[in-house]
């Protein structure tokens, strides 16, 4: 045989098995495994996801081995018919693929247990579905780490007792809030701690038994609270207010009208009370309705400087004078009239011995 003739068709077999083998090479397929979610706890079900993917020709058939830890989790479903498992193990084979570069298998697990588990595909045949040739036997592995569920802490909304809630009210045109609890209140002299019933609500209040009077503690929309007297002839509400000369007053809002005088706001203690006011220029005089400490209502001459106390009576529109002792111990108080008075006495018991001693001579 010719040598020539041989080497020439040495070589075109050999160029015929390098192309073959280029081609085969330039279409080796690759498997790929995912999980969804990729945080799994006990209990989860989860989903394992394979991808089978050519570079060159489509894929006409897929064979290959499963295995999985089965301590960790347990097949649910998925797959299809081209999915054979159970037990830890079992098989893909599937022949009809679509004629796709990618074909996927979706398989469902539950996770029984905490630990890490390596689901596996090897032992695989991927057949080209245009030439019949292997595209390769590619293998590939995940671990699956299953942890405990993290316990959620779910605050509960405090609950609230419809006894300690505040009890909405309206002074004037302003809403204000009976507190239900005044267990770290100072109380005023006089007063102790006692449960009340304001229309159909339990409230806390505090009472002056000699004087008959319920105050409460109230608070307004800033957050300030104060005590309020409670008037339980008509139900109103207002500033409690207490005058302090020889005697403890609370002073009630005036009712009445008296010639020379103006109604205005009296504060005192952080606390507010309409009484009257001398309109003589000194605004130094106020007519207060008060109860006194024996718990009798009446009407007072309030003189600011002094803060001393003159009970009136008013007749019509006029204050009249009834406390003559308490007038004249009022007036002892200027220095001037005192001074004046100490003068007239010494005068009067001068005259009075130099009388004596002029009847004595005569």
């Amino acid at each position: 045989m010719n040598p020539i003739k041989i080497f020439k068709n040495v070589l075109v077999v050999s160029l015929v098995l390098l192309i073959i083998s280029g081609s085969v090479s330039a279409q080796e397929a690759s498997i790929k495994i995912t999980t969804h979610p990729r945080q799994i706890e006990k209990g989860d079900v989860f989903s394992v996801i394979i991808s089978v993917e050519s570079s060159g020709e489509s894929i006409g058939t897929v064979i290959a081995g499963l295995s999985y830890d089965a301590r960790i989790m347990e097949y649910d479903t998925g797959g299809g018919n081209a999915i054979m498992i159970s037990d830890g193990k079992g098989g893909i084979s599937d022949f009809n693929t679509g004629g796709a570069k990618t074909v996927v298998y979706e398989l469902s697990f539950v996770a029984k247990a905490t630990g890490t588990g390596r689901f596996s595909v090897d032992q695989s045949e991927i057949i080209g579905g245009e030439t019949g040739i292997s595209l390769g036997n590619p293998s590939a592995g995940i671990n699956i780490s299953v942890k405990n569920p993290v316990e959620e802490t779910i605050e509960e909304a405090p609950k609230v007792d419809p006894e300690e809630d505040p009890v909405k009210i309206t002074i004037g045109d302003e809403d204000y809030y009976i507190l239900r609890d005044i267990s770290g209140v100072a109380l005023p002299e006089g007063f102790e701690k006692s449960g009340f019933k304001y229309k159909s609500h339990k409230v806390a209040a505090a009472e002056n038994k000699t004087k008959d009077i319920i105050i409460m503690y109230i608070m307004n929309e800033k957050m300030e609270s104060a005590f309020y007297l409670y008037d339980q002839d008509d139900g109103a509400f207002y500033p409690y207010v207490s005058l302090q000369t020889d005697h403890s007053h609370i002073i009630l809002p005036i009712d009445i009208e008296v010639e020379g005088f103006e109604k205005m706001d009296f504060v005192e203690l952080d606390a507010s009370v309409e009484v009257l006011v001398s309109t003589d220029g000194t605004r130094d005089f106020y007519i207060v309705k008060a109860v006194a400490s024996g718990g009798d209502i009446g009407y007072y001459l309030y003189d600011l400087q002094e803060r001393t106390l003159q009970r009136v009576n008013v007749n019509g529109n006029e204050a009249v004078f009834t406390d003559e002792v308490k007038g004249l111990s009022v007036l002892m108080e200027d220095d001037r009239v005192r001074n004046a008075f100490f003068i007239l006495a010494s005068v009067c018991v001068l005259l009075g011995i130099s009388w004596a001693v002029l009847r004595r001579k005569a």
